[in-house]
């Protein structure tokens, strides 16, 4: 396995251990990298390595409760303040099979999306978030967790870099726990 990193080192590639799985992540693309934006390498795949591939990714966010709300009557901004009510855990989920286990997934997230995505966050009870709702307007918050959406691609490779299993999940994973507020 030594060697194996060395060479990987050279062409621009990370590797991971997760179990069984290797994962390959690319560090940049000035090695041969595919039309996935993954580095492979001739001689340096490993037969029956895991791998996921990032392929797109966006932000959204997983409300955790009820979303609550402040009316403002008056004909000057109200501060409002809002007090999470529930409590609860935002795991990361995905639609398909990935080889290796979503561990794989993760660790493809965390080096090329976002290094805050994790497998699960806990939303507590007795957070606040204060702010101005202007006159005449409604305030809302909701809180719970941001997450990153990312299309992947999740494979297995030969010795040749020849890809077997492929499959094209969606995982959404949480990156961080808050309120979303807005002015309605």
């Amino acid at each position: 396995m030594r060697s194996f990193k060395k060479k990987c080192a050279t062409v621009g590639l990370a590797l991971a251990l997760t179990g069984s799985a290797v994962i390959g992540v690319p560090l940049s693309a000035s090695a041969d990298t595919g039309s996935d934006g993954v580095v492979s390498p001739q001689g340096a795949c490993v037969s029956g390595a895991a791998l996921f591939a990032v392929l797109s990714s966006n932000t959204s966010y997983k409300d955790v409760g009820v979303t609550q709300h402040s009316v403002n009557g008056t004909n000057s901004g109200q501060t409002a303040t809002f007090t999470s009510q529930t409590s609860g855990t935002v795991s990361i989920s995905y639609t398909s099979t990935i080889e290796g286990g979503v561990n794989v997934a993760l660790a493809s997230i965390k080096a090329s999306v976002s290094a805050t995505a994790s497998a699960s966050v806990s939303v507590l009870v007795g957070n606040q978030v204060q702010f101005v709702v202007p006159a005449h307007k409604t305030g809302y918050a909701a809180y719970g967790a941001k997450t990153v959406v990312v299309q992947g691609k999740s494979y297995r490779q030969t010795s040749t870099c020849s890809e077997y299993n492929v499959s094209y999940p969606t995982v959404t994973a949480p990156t961080s726990v808050g309120w979303r507020t807005w002015i309605g």
